[in-house]
């Protein structure tokens, strides 16, 4: 019950809701039983993956296949025949959102959240001879 609750995407916190616990107690459960780890690992690694997987395509130029499809049916209202009349081939462009994000998690030394950097600049004191900015 707990990989299919967690393969289906809930956070931890709805997870221990549908149970009928609380996050810190489902939390206990996971650090003290193994298999209740493992149970929930099993719905997550694969929902993971599978997102990480569809980040990746929706960050990268693709093409798709569309086809154009006429059903023919007889006088009954059955179907005959399905026929492709038109194949096109599409190009889809990255989406420049998915790739920032991707970035940022995957390269966050390069790639940094500009609120972090801005947060950090709150702290740096400008010499007022030389205008440099020392950042920590």
């Amino acid at each position: 019950m707990l990989t299919v609750m967690a393969a289906s995407g809930l956070t931890m916190k709805a997870l221990a809701k549908e149970i009928g616990i609380t996050e810190p107690t489902l939390k206990k459960w996971r650090d003290t039983n193994p298999e209740i780890e493992a149970a929930i690992r099993r719905g997550t690694t694969p929902a993971d993956n599978r997102m990480e997987d569809e980040l990746y395509r929706n960050a990268t130029d693709r093409y798709a296949v569309e086809d154009t499809v006429e059903y023919d049916y007889n006088e009954q209202g059955e179907l005959i025949r399905e026929r492709v009349v038109r194949r096109q081939y599409k190009h889809i462009k990255a989406d420049t959102t998915a790739q920032i994000f991707y970035l940022c998690n995957r390269r966050p030394d390069v790639w940094r959240d500009i609120r972090a950097v801005a947060k950090a600049a709150e702290n740096v004191e400008i010499e007022s001879s030389g205008g440099v900015v020392i950042l920590p």
